[in-house]
C-alpha cells in the first residue's frame, strides 16, 4: 500500500519498534479522555455500568462494535479515565490504516491506541496493561441499522488464541445505542466484495451511510447549481456529526477462557468454545440489556446458563454447555437472512 518511503522513515521505524509507548503521552490522554467523558454524557447521555466487576490484575476487554466504530470508542476512552485507577493504562488495538493516517493516527496513538496486531497485544500484556479490543471490526461495526441488537464476529479468533496463550480473564463489553449513532444500509458487505476491500483495506464491509449518500447528492446538486453551496456544506457538515442517540455500555462478568475450555482437547474445539462463551455472552446481553435495566447474565456470563435469546444454536461440537458462534445465515443477506434467523430462533 505504501511502496515509497517518505524522509520520516526512520520516525516511523522507531515507532514500529516500540508501538507501545513510543507516541503514548500519559497526560494528554488523560486530558482527553475527560473531554470525552464529559462530551459523551452531554451527546449521548452516556452510561457505563457495573465497573465494579473489572478485575484487579491485567485483562483483555472485548467489546462490540457499531455505528462505523466513532461512538462506542469515544464513549469507553472517556469511561476509562473514571472505571481505571491512575497508572492503569489500556491500550487500544485500532486498525493500521488509522494509525497511519496523520491527524487521526497522532491523536490516537497519544491516547493508547496501537496498530491492531498479535505482536502489539503481547506486548502490552508483557509490561502488564489492560489490552481492549473489538473483535468485530467493520463486519460488526457496518451491519445494517436494522441489526442493531446483533454482534458479528465473523471467523475472528485471534483475541480468544491472545487470552488463552497469556492465561488472562476476558472481560466482555455490551454496548446498545452506538449503532444508530449513523444510519448503516445495507450492501456494504457486495460493495467490499465487488471492490476487494479485503485485500486492500482489510475490509469485509464498506460503511454505506445514508447521510453520507445525502451529503454527496446536495454536493452533486451544488456542482450543478440546482442548491446552493451553503446548504450543500451544512449537509456535509452533519453528515459526520453523529446523531445524539443514548448509549450504554455494561461491564459483563470476567470469563477465564483458558480454565473454562481446558478440558477440551483438540485445539481448534478449544478455540471455537472459548469465542462461544465470549461472543455468546456480548451477544445475548445486547440482545436483553436495556438503558435502565441490566442485561440477563449469570456471574459466570452465559456459562451453565440460558443460552442467547437472539440467535442462538441449539448444539454445539465443541461443548455442550455453550452455543458456537450465532452468525446464523450469511449477513450479506440483509434483511432476509434477519428474517431466516430469527425463524430459526423460533422453533
Amino acid at each position: 500500500m505504501f511502496p515509497n518511503l517518505s524522509r520520516e522513515t526512520p520516525i516511523h521505524m522507531a515507532h514500529d519498534h516500540d508501538p507501545i509507548d513510543a507516541r503514548y503521552n500519559a497526560r494528554f490522554a488523560r486530558a482527553f479522555g475527560g473531554a470525552m467523558s464529559a462530551i459523551t454524557k452531554l451527546w449521548f447521555r452516556y452510561a457505563f455500568r457495573r465497573a465494579d466487576r473489572i478485575p484487579a490484575g491485567k485483562a483483555l476487554f472485548v467489546g462490540n462494535h457499531s455505528g462505523i466504530g466513532i461512538a462506542d470508542v469515544i464513549c469507553m476512552l472517556g469511561a476509562s479515565t473514571t472505571a481505571l485507577p491512575d497508572g492503569r493504562r489500556c491500550v487500544g488495538m485500532m486498525h493500521k490504516a488509522f494509525i497511519r493516517t496523520p491527524v487521526v493516527g497522532h491523536i490516537a496513538a497519544a491516547f493508547g491506541a496501537v496498530p491492531a496486531d498479535p505482536s502489539s497485544a503481547k506486548e502490552a500484556f508483557a509490561r502488564g496493561h489492560d489490552v481492549v479490543c473489538f473483535p468485530g471490526g467493520d463486519l460488526d461495526a457496518c451491519r445494517p441499522f436494522y441489526e442493531a441488537r446483533r454482534v458479528y464476529f465473523g471467523k475472528r479468533r485471534g483475541y480468544v488464541r491472545l487470552a488463552i496463550e497469556h492465561n488472562v480473564p476476558i472481560v466482555p463489553l455490551a454496548t446498545i445505542g452506538s449503532h444508530l449513532t449513523y444510519v448503516l444500509l445495507p450492501g456494504g458487505a457486495s460493495i467490499a466484495r465487488v471492490t476487494r476491500m479485503k485485500s486492500w483495506a482489510r475490509c469485509e464491509r464498506f460503511p454505506l451511510v445514508l447521510g453520507e449518500l445525502l451529503a454527496l447528492t446536495v454536493l452533486a446538486l451544488a456542482f450543478a447549481h440546482v442548491a446552493p453551496w451553503w446548504v450543500a456544506a451544512i449537509a456535509m457538515l452533519t453528515a459526520l456529526v453523529p446523531n445524539p442517540i443514548r448509549i450504554t455500555t455494561e461491564v459483563l462478568p470476567p470469563i477465564d477462557v483458558a480454565a473454562e475450555t481446558a478440558h477440551i482437547a483438540d485445539p481448534a474445539a478449544r478455540i471455537e468454545a472459548a469465542h462461544a462463551l465470549v461472543h455468546g455472552a456480548i451477544d445475548r446481553a445486547v440482545a436483553t440489556m436495556t438503558h435502565e435495566a441490566p442485561a440477563q447474565t449469570s456471574d459466570r456470563g452465559d456459562i451453565g446458563g440460558a443460552r442467547p435469546l437472539v440467535g442462538r444454536i441449539c448444539s454445539s461440537a465443541a461443548d455442550p454447555r455453550v452455543s458456537p458462534d450465532p452468525l446464523g445465515p450469511d449477513p450479506r443477506r440483509g434483511l432476509a437472512g434477519w428474517r431466516e434467523r430469527h425463524r430459526r430462533c423460533a422453533r
